[in-house]
């Protein structure tokens, strides 16, 4: 992390990965390049900031579990352990998923037509359990798709509408 000093009285931005904030947690994105050094131009609320590690409630991990495990398959086939850590991966580490709640998402998947199954060699020789989304999966990752566009669409205007007033 660094600071890159104050301009009017107000101190300017500390470097992060997930954005340029101040010392009192304020957001200052776009920038300019000038004398003095570089300075930020908007400025978001405090409160419409997300912090970097939260707490994912259970109904959302649930809500959001069948749409991941399809979008993952649709890169490509892959096995339990390796989709566990696509989806930290994908999630910042903010979703850090089990055998205990990854397995019955994918048996379901599987009952329900969205994803095949067949046991194979890995390239250790180890026989793993590859699953790959079917037709009917990437039909329903499809609408599923839509179904999340509205609700972030949704949630994005209202969220943004807050932190203008």
């Amino acid at each position: 992390m660094h600071w890159h000093g104050e301009r009017q009285g107000v101190e300017l931005q500390q470097h992060s990965r997930k954005g340029v904030f101040n010392r009192y947690n304020y957001l200052w994105t776009g920038m300019v390049i000038g004398k003095g050094g570089i300075w930020f131009l908007t400025y978001i609320e405090p409160q419409c900031i997300s912090l970097l590690r939260m707490d994912m409630s259970k109904d959302l991990v649930a809500a959001s579990a069948t749409p991941l495990v399809l979008a993952i398959l649709a890169e490509g086939d892959s096995y339990g352990y390796a989709i566990i850590k696509r989806v930290a991966e994908l999630s910042g580490g903010h979703l850090q998923w089990t055998d205990g709640m990854l397995y019955p998402v994918l048996h379901r998947l599987e009952r329900q037509g969205y994803v095949a199954a067949k046991w194979a060699a890995s390239e250790s020789g180890r026989r793993r359990k590859y699953y790959r989304i079917t037709k009917e999966g990437r039909a329903h990752l499809a609408a599923q798709r839509q179904q999340w566009k509205a609700v972030d669409g949704t949630l994005r205007g209202i969220w943004m509408q807050a932190c203008t007033v």
